[in-house]
């Protein structure tokens, strides 16, 4: 069962961003964390952005080296390398028979030398915003492909201006979205992620291991920060930044009876005579971005969040606060106290779970 409870909508001029409480009924796994309004509920404010699905290395990765840089990083995500093209000229030479292994050959020795510095795969990006949603990838000549078709423009920025086929270092810091009324969308709010291997495997997960060996940063999404009518209203989104970076930013206290949910492991069960490493593990630390406002010259939807428990960085819910600011002045009109139960304590192994109990509206 899925549901949404409409809360409010933000208007200014033609510009209308609903503000939707909504439950998907998706279960729940052990390790699943409640969110920030309780498990399996969400706000759609906290829903609009540009999510990257990296394959590989991320598309838009490529730093500059200095001269004379000892050990070089020659990383290049999609964007970048040239692996690209002769992916996409690949035809395989595999005649789907078992009993002949020769004509497998060149497909072999064609996976086997492309170089681990290059990506070889686009990832994939998620649009959402009010009235959007849809998914894109960058293709081979680096122009965005809106999955199903859109009739929409996207363009990425870097730090230099406008993304173009001469743009040689990245990350990409800006998207802009014009859809086919002409409204503009500007997701500029980045959230990051940095990983760190610290176990390897030479045997297996071969690609992954050399590709990811050494720490790097890259942005997972961009927050929906603008939008602009081409006729008349704007209204932007303001994030609060959180940093994510060890146990004791999720829990009171950082000891072994709390997983850390930023170790990512992926295992594979197997053994040889050589005791070859079978799983990969990542120290993953992050910024995340939660909403702040969402508004315009005329009316601002806050969003008030605390901390989840003492000594916790990561947010929760409190209440959304609405104002008119016609007159100038912000004046509240209307308030929205969230309410919540909690499951579970720090004496147990895992931190404690809150679940919406109810919603407080108050004018």
């Amino acid at each position: 069962m899925n549901a949404s409870v409409p809360l409010y909508n933000v208007a200014e001029g033609d510009i209308n961003v609903p503000v939707l409480l909504s439950y998907g009924a998706s279960g729940v796994k052990v390790n699943d964390d409640d969110g920030w309004v309780g498990h399996n509920w969400n706000v759609s404010a906290q829903s609009y952005g540009i999510f990257r699905q990296a394959r590989g290395l991320p598309d838009d990765y490529s730093i500059s080296n200095p001269a004379g840089t000892i050990n070089p990083d020659n990383r290049k995500g999609w964007l970048f390398g040239t692996a690209k093209n002769s992916i996409k000229n690949f035809t395989p030479t595999s005649d789907n028979n078992a009993s002949t292994c020769t004509d497998e050959l060149q497909n072999y020795t064609f996976l086997n030398g492309l170089d681990y510095n290059q990506d070889t795969e686009p990832d994939v990006f998620r649009l959402s915003a009010p009235g959007l949603s849809f998914e894109f990838y960058f293709d081979e000549n680096n122009i965005p492909r809106a999955v199903p078709y859109q009739n929409v423009i996207i363009t990425p920025y870097t730090s230099s201006g406008i993304f173009t086929s001469s743009t040689t270092i990245g990350p990409i810091t800006l998207f802009k979205v014009v859809d086919s009324k002409g409204v503009t969308f500007e997701f500029a709010e980045r959230e990051s992620i940095t990983e760190d291997m610290y176990e390897k495997s030479q045997f297996y997960f071969v690609r992954k291991t050399n590709q990811h060996e050494r720490p790097f940063t890259y942005y997972t999404s961009w927050r929906l920060t603008k939008i602009i009518s081409p006729i008349y209203g704007t209204v932007d989104l303001t994030y609060t930044q959180v940093n994510i970076v060890n146990n004791a930013n999720y829990y009171p206290n950082s000891n072994s009876r709390y997983p850390n949910l930023h170790k990512y492991r992926y295992p594979l069960i197997t053994s040889n005579e050589w005791g070859a490493g079978s799983t990969l593990a990542y120290q993953r630390s992050s910024v995340v971005k939660v909403i702040k406002t969402i508004g315009g010259p005329s009316v601002e939807a806050e969003f008030i969040s605390v901390p989840k428990y003492t000594g916790s960085e990561i947010q929760r819910l409190n209440k959304i606060n609405i104002y008119d600011k016609r007159l100038g002045a912000k004046n509240l009109i209307k308030e929205l106290q969230f309410n919540y139960t909690t499951t579970g304590s720090a004496q147990q192994k895992r931190p404690p779970t809150c679940n919406i109990s109810s919603i407080r509206f108050h004018r």
